[in-house]
């Protein structure tokens, strides 16, 4: 880690992801995390998560059969060009602290309204440079 530990919080807004709740979370956060760590000059990042799906779209052992996992694989694709981008799972409400930290700032981010649509821009790979 570059200097100063960061927390950034957002929700999203996008009505055809609401279905998969927490799921559009935790893809949005880690798409937020690609996009930083591209941004910011970092070689690799390493996304802690505890929904196994995070890791297996990526990798294609699950299938990317709705738009919002597409647009998170096509986001992989185009980072994974650029970036080191490992996985490490954790267990959910196990008492690891960032697993725990994520709870509190998704709930914080709802309670904000701060709203950022992170996954429809990767719906296609169009533009990405593929």
């Amino acid at each position: 880690m570059h200097g100063e530990e960061e927390h950034f919080f957002f929700s999203g807004n996008n009505p055809e992801y609401s279905s998969s709740r927490n799921v559009a979370g935790e893809i949005s956060a880690s798409i937020y995390a690609m996009e930083y760590a591209k941004e910011k000059g970092y070689e690799k990042i390493i996304i802690h998560h505890d929904y196994i799906g995070l890791e297996k779209w990526c990798t294609g052992e699950w299938k990317t059969n709705k738009k919002i996992t597409i647009a998170y694989k096509n986001c992989y694709d185009y980072f994974s060009k650029f970036l080191t981008i490992q996985f490490n799972w954790v267990r959910g409400h196990s008492g690891d602290h960032y697993n725990t930290l994520a709870d509190q700032l998704a709930k914080k981010a709802l309670e904000s309204k701060n709203f950022l649509d992170l996954i429809t821009k990767y719906l296609y790979k169009t533009g990405l440079n593929f």
